[in-house]
């Protein structure tokens, strides 16, 4: 599992959401994680809130604070994501 996808960096990357300083559009990009992370305040065309993708191993977040609600919904996008990234469990053996 790549370092992005650990509990402790969705964790890092969903409390930097959730805090309560506000981002700003292209004034306060972030790097979490050890570098895992790129979260970036950016204009986002049409009704475009949040995006993600991932580039050479390295999660970039894209948010629109002008946007209502980005915050939130940029968490709710990772939170989803996080329960289908998690391997799924072995199957237990039969008696």
């Amino acid at each position: 599992m790549t370092s992005f996808a650990d509990e402790a960096c969705l964790e890092e990357l969903i409390a930097a959401l959730s805090g309560p300083r506000g981002l700003t559009s292209g004034s306060d990009d972030r790097t979490l994680c050890g570098g895992s992370v790129e979260l970036r305040s950016r204009p986002l065309g049409g009704r475009a809130v949040c995006a993600a993708i991932t580039v050479n191993g390295v999660l970039w977040v894209f948010i629109d604070p002008d946007k209502p609600d980005v915050l939130a919904q940029a968490r709710d996008m990772l939170i989803e994501w996080r329960g289908w990234s998690r391997p799924s469990e072995p199957p237990e053996a039969s008696a």
